[in-house]
């Protein structure tokens, strides 16, 4: 299950690296979704991650965003950390932690 939020940042990560922009905010979430996840569905495209016993997602992916620098990115992606965002599916995913950085590029 692809949450809309985060496949937006996703496909803005993926059309950016077409204008080979090299300062990519390396960047690591913990996602816990409001309802039980079936374990055959597709979580996240072009990001890696896991998922602990207890239905928490943790998440990395690389992001930029055209006009942003690496750090301008990183914080404004560490500042969605504590939000809960609506899924695709019809329920929620709260953001327990973000944590990104410019240095790992």
């Amino acid at each position: 299950m692809a949450f809309k939020f985060f496949t937006v940042l996703v496909t803005i990560a993926a059309a950016n690296s077409l204008l080979a922009q090299a300062d990519l905010a390396q960047c690591d979430f913990v996602f816990i979704p409001e309802s039980p996840i079936d374990p055959a569905t597709n979580v996240t495209e072009g990001a890696t991650f896991t998922e602990d016993p207890d239905e928490v997602f943790n998440v990395h992916n690389a992001f930029s965003a055209v006009g942003f620098t690496c750090a301008q990115s990183a914080d404004f992606l560490e500042d969605l950390a504590g939000q809960t965002l609506p899924g695709p599916t019809g329920f929620n995913w709260t953001i327990q932690s973000a944590e990104c950085s410019c240095d790992s590029n």
